[in-house]
């Protein structure tokens, strides 16, 4: 998936949340039930029992695992609901792709049981069954996952702190808690923006910076200043709620897809651990005011720094295995900017391998008729020389 579009799947659909958000003050009021409340609210989970049935499966995983059968399936069920025509030609390329050699046009019989051949040989292949505790065993993956564990951490305190201590920012607990939700429809939209223009390490991190600011002013002015601490608790979960949604999109783009869901799961239910946390750090202000908005602005201008050392996955070509992951976005460097460029130099030499001429592979398919052998990839990097 584009870049572009990947950032929009991934924060469109946060407006729901919003609307949920917004909804519940005004559900508490009508039902008037605590007990009938949480009832409503958590049987709508039931629901998620259907998406194993209704959700189809990623495409790009099927495809790491030599699944190529079920991949041509899913993408051919999708063209058929979008009223489009799968062209041969992406069939093929899908093939090359299991194949690790882009962009060849696999016209042959024998080419077509060499892919299926290979595909069969990844779904035993070591790299292809990698879970979330693979990312450990090698110094950036483990690197990389525990910075993303630590932002996803500081992230929900601060987040789920906001939204708990919305009771303190107004006279009205349901038309505060309203509001405040209303506040995250323009983050959405902003934060589609921003990491398109200045990617997503820096959104991530100014973003997190600047709520902690915003919460350490809080602290440090009187309790009586009522409409200040209003503005800037508003603007604190404005800033906090973008940073989130990059949250969201973060670990997808940075772990290879061999564990992209374990890992990503993983991280998030570390993050949920503060979900036990928050309630007492709201709780501090019965001590002081400025208590919650000290400890909330410490751990966001701690987690906005260490976001610095997460690697910009904008216009790059995504890690798919585990080596990957471990060599894709190096040579960065902190400042690195993504619209200083399409793609720095590491992912020029990422699209090399999609990048070889026609004539490299018309030779590559006449080694593998006469030999029954699939090239390997350090050949066809010799043959493109």
């Amino acid at each position: 998936m584009p870049s572009e579009y990947r950032t929009i799947s991934a924060n469109v659909p946060m407006n729901f949340l919003t609307a949920g958000l917004c909804a519940m003050p005004w559900l508490a009021i009508y039902l008037h039930d605590w007990s009938t409340f949480a009832i409503v609210i958590h049987a709508l989970q039931f629901i998620s029992l259907s998406f194993p049935w209704v959700v189809p499966e990623s495409a790009r995983w099927l495809l790491s695992k030599g699944r190529t059968k079920e991949t041509v399936d899913i993408i051919t069920r999708a063209a058929h609901m979008n009223k489009k025509s799968l062209m041969p030609e992406v069939i093929r390329e899908l093939e090359s792709i299991a194949l690790h050699i882009p962009k060849v046009l696999f016209s042959s019989p024998h080419i077509t049981q060499l892919v299926q051949e290979f595909g069969n040989k990844q779904k035993n292949a070591k790299n292809t069954q990698a879970t979330a505790l693979a990312l450990l065993k090698t110094p950036v993956l483990r690197l990389r996952f525990h910075v993303l564990c630590v932002m996803w951490l500081v992230m929900n305190l601060a987040y789920d702190g906001h939204v708990r201590n919305s009771e303190h920012i107004g006279s009205n607990v349901f038309v505060s808690f309203t509001l405040a939700g209303i506040v995250e429809l323009p983050a959405y939209f902003l934060t589609i923006v921003l990491v398109e223009k200045v990617g997503r390490r820096h959104t991530t991190s100014i973003t997190l910076v600047l709520s902690g600011v915003a919460c350490l002013v809080i602290a440090a002015i009187p309790e009586t200043y009522t409409t200040s601490i209003m503005a800037l608790a508003v603007t604190g979960r404005f800033l906090i709620t973008m940073s989130i949604n990059v949250g969201q999109q973060y670990p997808v783009e940075v772990l290879p897809t061999v564990a992209r869901g374990s890992g990503a799961g993983l991280i998030h239910t570390l993050g949920n651990i503060t979900g036990f946390i928050s309630p007492y750090v709201v709780y501090l202000s019965k001590i002081g005011h400025y208590l919650p908005y000290t400890i909330l602005s410490l751990v966001s201008i701690l987690g906005g720094s260490i976001c610095v050392l997460l690697p910009e996955t904008l216009n790059q070509i995504l890690p798919d295995t585990l080596e990957d992951g471990e060599t894709f976005f190096m040579g960065q460097g902190y400042c690195y900017n993504p619209c200083a460029g399409s793609r720095n130099e590491d992912g020029d030499r990422e699209m090399e391998q999609y990048t070889y001429s026609n004539s490299t592979f018309q030779d590559l398919n006449s080694t593998a008729e006469n030999t029954g052998r699939i090239p390997q990839e350090e050949e066809v990097r010799e043959r493109a020389a």
